[in-house]
């Protein structure tokens, strides 16, 4: 309250000051302000030499001392002829029904109106403006959302309706409104004379009208809907308690209204909400929704939503048999305006779920596709689901590419009414400003923008006008196709230099060599010598490089062949992290005894982990010039590049990956892809259009936004999104990545589980579902990193993110009410229908001695480790010395970044491999590193010249078996490499 009050202080006084004119000034969900700040702000808005076109003042910003104020404001000259906007959602002032009514009457150009949530006496604010004819005949929106309607409200609300010829949104969600009341307002805006020709959109969720909603939309809604009715454009039902029968007849009797572009009958299961507890109905109120939802589909062509939204429980949702349901993704896979499409309120088995991963692919407009919760035996549904993630997928790409060319908008058909009719429902990184737009604004609008982020990021967009706000993305009245959008095909991929094909015994493919062949051979020949110059530049000794020269080559790959994979997985220190004060071995020249003597870096080492603190004999400019050699980005960059093309793997997981740019184009040139067939280059989640988005009104990310911004890319990165108050500049956090070889595997989906940690951050786990380009057998991959620290503390957030329902996800393409599983649990259902590997920077070694630890909670008798010959399932070692993936020493004052830090020594086999349903047998290809304990492996500290990271890689080839569940054909069919899907003539 104190920064709102301060806020609206500072905005009070320099608004006398401004040369231009202030046309829109809102303050929305600011938190409260005191009535002294508020009435100052009013009395500055008053004096403004030109009237305000839009005010808003909504989440509670006006107390209830400044309702004189306000009504002061409103009845100056200057606002009854210029004030074309009024928002005061959300606040419940006292004297606002008492006040507000007489000065609404004043408002002569007064066009949008928002009173929601306000608590107020409707009966006085509708009736003075039934007593105002020309406000009437201005009207454009109204919405009354969360006030109660009584039976004198309601008339006269039907009365303004009925006159009204230009409104085109009613909001009147949770107003108590019963059938009757629906009923005549629907006859009053759709059948009155004064609206012939006009649209509206109505949002009617949360008045539990029931089953009364056949006679109520049977009275109301004209069946002819021609060019002279009013057409009604978006009907929003959510949780309204119609029961199977009722969500049926509302698709049926919609059907006939072909201007339709947002339907929402979500919640409306039985049981769902309040209204499974207040109303009851017989056995003849059930009914098969599927193929009126298919009507509703064929009738109206313009629809750009559709949701049948649930609660996401498993089993449970609206009646949809079999036949009907085919019905109903063949209507969706051939209309070419939808763009979101939300089912996750009906009953769908698995194998109606396969049907609809045969039919939906062949959309070209689907954005965003809501399924239910996955059923229990999940042998086909993480293929399926990949098929239909996958639509989505392609068809935000297209569009995207489509955006960045100035192609238009997304789906919409040609309708919208043309020439301003239609609801606008507009594309807005302010989720929930259209206040109609509720319930359908994040299966539709929000969604899509994330799809289109990266490219509006990119790409100047053409201003469109729009009262009241910001830029936004209308259905233009003719789009270049019919859905906005033109069917993906993949273009000829060209080969990488240095990558070969699969049968060519010289390639990295057969792995028949540890340097993988005779290309990346010479990659790795070239990259060494590159590493090395740069190591001379920064005048490391010539003993140093010669030292690496004399590394002995990598062993080869055990087996060969198809039935071998290798892995993998690295956490490459962040460029972030690497001022950390890490000790490390002296490897500068002669040339630098002049600014300080050489430190032996293992005496150091025991003197400060000793002491506890920092050590004069760390004390030395030359410490600080080292470890800056060795952490130079360019020159470890130019070393794993180097060990990538040494071990060539067929898929590379990296962690703590924050400078993606160099990754992504460095490593597509050693034959590796990170991104979906069309994806475009890689732009920084905070240097994009939707940065604002990505958070909420009070700092923290956002999951959905995340997740949503994520997907958008392409890419199988996931970079971590901090508060907005601690992020910096345009730079990505260090996050998660996953890489595969080009010329032996295709990405189907790319798909990501976020997890939140506290208030400040949110990362996710980034899953790849691939194909072999041999055969096409399907293999999962898994990248992430837990937190870090070294107590049982922080092992318990770690477990928490591992074994608690995770943030926001969009493993079924989504971003809907389906709920989220755990990692835990998403790597076991993605084992369930294909081998799966999860890369894990975990933290956290076997031989924790905490109670519950991650080894424990992820090794079981279905998933296996790469440590298996070293640890036991409970974590106990079997052999005198223990594997280590992490050795460094970090918190030497002075060369740590932070004075905070004190010494401590990371140290432990921390990286894990993790993999289940068909992969095993698993034989390291790079060490592993053994000691017997910290102290002996002191004097080997990382990072080094040799390891440029302070974690070893973990590199492994396993046994390959495809699975035998006849997934793989359904998998095959979202390949990008499939010939011509179905698409409409004018597409």
């Amino acid at each position: 309250e104190r920064h709102a009050s301060r806020a609206t202080l500072t905005l009070a006084d320099v608004l006398p000051s401004a040369r231009a004119r202030l046309k829109h000034l809102g303050l929305a969900r600011t938190g409260a302000v005191d009535d002294a700040a508020a009435n100052r702000l009013l009395d500055a808005m008053a004096a403004a030499p030109l009237p305000l076109a839009s005010i808003e003042l909504s989440g509670g910003s006006l107390p209830s001392g400044a309702v004189g104020e306000l009504t002061a404001l409103l009845g100056t000259e200057a606002s009854r002829e210029g004030l074309r906007s009024l928002s005061l959602a959300g606040n419940k002032a006292s004297g606002l029904s008492r006040e507000l009514p007489a000065q609404l009457t004043t408002l002569r150009a007064l066009e949008h109106l928002d009173l929601a949530h306000c608590g107020l006496d409707c009966s006085r604010v509708l009736g003075a403006l039934a007593a105002s004819p020309r406000l009437i005949d201005r009207l454009v929106t109204l919405i009354l959302t969360g006030n109660k309607l009584d039976a004198l409200s309601a008339d006269l609300l039907a009365q303004i309706g009925s006159k009204a010829p230009h409104l085109r949104a009613l909001g009147l969600a949770s107003t108590g409104m019963n059938s009757a009341m629906v009923g005549t307002l629907l006859a009053a805006v759709l059948g009155g004379p004064a609206r012939a020709g006009s649209a509206i959109g109505l949002d009617l969720s949360g008045n539990h009208i029931a089953e009364g909603v056949s006679p109520a939309l049977a009275q109301g809604l004209p069946l002819s809907n021609g060019a002279q009715d009013s057409r009604l454009t978006a009907l929003l039902l959510r949780d309204s308690a119609l029961g199977e029968a009722g969500v049926a007849a509302v698709a049926s009797l919609c059907a006939s209204h072909g201007a339709l572009q947002h339907v929402d009958v979500s919640l409306n299961r039985r049981s769902d909400g309040v209204a499974g507890k207040v109303f009851g109905w017989g056995k003849a109120a059930s009914a098969d929704t599927g193929a009126p939802l298919a009507q509703l589909l064929r009738g109206c062509r313009d629809l750009r939503s559709l949701s049948v939204g649930g609660k996401g429980e498993r089993g449970k949702g609206l009646t949809c048999g079999r036949v009907s349901l085919r019905r109903l993704a063949e209507a969706a896979a051939e209309h070419t305006a939808l763009t979101s499409l939300d089912l996750s309120g009906l009953k769908i088995d698995e194998p109606a779920l396969a049907e609809l991963a045969a039919m939906l692919p062949a959309s070209s407009s689907l954005l965003n596709i809501v399924l239910p919760p996955p059923p229990e035996a999940e042998k086909a549904a993480l293929a399926a689901r990949a098929a239909i993630a996958a639509t989505a997928q392609r068809n935000s790409t297209a569009a995207a590419s489509l955006l960045a060319k100035g192609g238009g908008g997304v789906g919409g058909g040609g309708g919208g009414g043309g020439g301003g009719d239609g609801l606008a429902f507009g594309l807005s990184t302010d989720r929930c400003r259209d206040p109609l737009v509720g319930s359908v604004e994040r299966a539709a609008s929000f969604t899509a923008l994330a799809a289109l982020a990266r490219a509006a990021a990119r790409v100047p967009l053409p201003a469109q006008p729009r009262d009241g706000g910001g830029a936004h993305f209308s259905p233009p009245s003719a789009v270049p196709t019919a859905s906005g959008v033109a069917p993906l095909r993949s273009a000829p991929k060209t080969k990488p230099a240095c990558a070969a094909a699969p049968d060519d015994p010289s390639s990295g493919a057969a792995m028949g060599s540890g340097a993988g062949g005779g290309s990346l051979d010479a990659a790795r020949a070239a990259l060494q010598e590159e590493h090395c110059s740069a190591l001379r530049d920064l005048g490391v000794a010539t003993e140093a490089i010669d030292e690496l020269r004399r590394e002995p080559p990598p062993p080869p790959c055990v087996g060969g062949g198809e039935g071998r994979v290798r892995l993998m997985s690295w956490s490459i220190l962040a460029t972030a992290n690497a001022g950390s004060g890490f000790v490390v071995r002296d490897v500068l020249d002669a040339e630098a005894d002049a600014i300080g003597p050489a430190v032996d870096a293992t005496a150091l080492a025991v003197e400060l982990l000793k002491a506890g603190a920092k050590s004069p004999r760390g004390e030395n400019p030359r410490c600080e010039l080292n470890l800056s050699v060795v952490c130079d980005w360019p020159r470890r960059w130019a070393r794993i590049r180097e060990t990538v093309a040494a071990y060539a793997p067929d898929v590379l997981c990296l962690q703590q990956l924050d400078r993606m740019e160099d990754a992504l184009t460095d490593l597509r040139a050693l034959g590796y892809e990170c991104s979906l067939p069309g994806a475009e280059g890689y732009c920084a989640l905070a240097a994009s259009e939707m940065a604002d988005a990505l958070h909420a009104e009070d700092g923290s990310p956002d999951p959905d936004a995340y997740v949503a911004a994520l997907t958008a890319t392409g890419l199988a990165y996931a970079p971590a999104l901090s508060a907005r108050s601690s992020s910096s500049g345009e730079e990505d956090r260090p996050g998660a990545a996953v890489f595969w070889r080009a010329d032996r595997w295709e990405a189907l989906t790319v798909e990501f589980l976020a997890t939140a940690r506290g208030a400040g951050s949110v990362t996710a786990v980034v899953r790849v579902l691939l194909a072999r380009a041999s055969d096409g057998a399907p293999l999962a991959v898994l990248s992430a990193a837990l937190p870090g620290g070294a107590t049982t503390a922080a092992e318990a957030a770690r477990l928490a993110e591992l074994t608690e329902p995770a943030a926001s996800g969009n493993f079924d393409g989504c971003f809907g009410d389906t709920g989220t599983p755990s990692v835990r649990q998403w790597f076991a259902s993605s084992a369930e229908a294909a081998p799966t590997a999860l890369c894990l920077d975990a933290a956290s070694a076997p031989s924790r001695p905490d109670k519950a630890t991650v080894w424990r909670t992820l090794r079981s008798a279905r998933v296996g480790s790469v440590w298996d010959s070293w640890y036991t399932p409970e974590g106990k070692l079997r052999k005198p010395s223990a594997p280590v993936t992490t050795n460094a020493i970090l918190g030497n004052p002075a060369n740590a970044s932070s004075a905070s830090l004190r010494p401590s020594h990371s140290y432990g086999c921390e990286d894990q491999l993790f993999f289940a349903g068909g992969l095993k047998a698993p034989k390291h290809a790079y060490g592993p590193v053994e000691y017997k304990s910290s102290s002996e492996a002191v004097p080997a500290l990382l990072p080094s010249l040799s390891v440029p990271s302070d974690h070893y890689p973990l590199i492994a080839d396993l046994d390959f078996t495809p699975v035998d569940t006849g997934a793989e054909e359904l998998i095959k069919q979202v390949s990008f490499r499939a010939g011509p899907r179905r698409v409409s003539p004018s597409a």
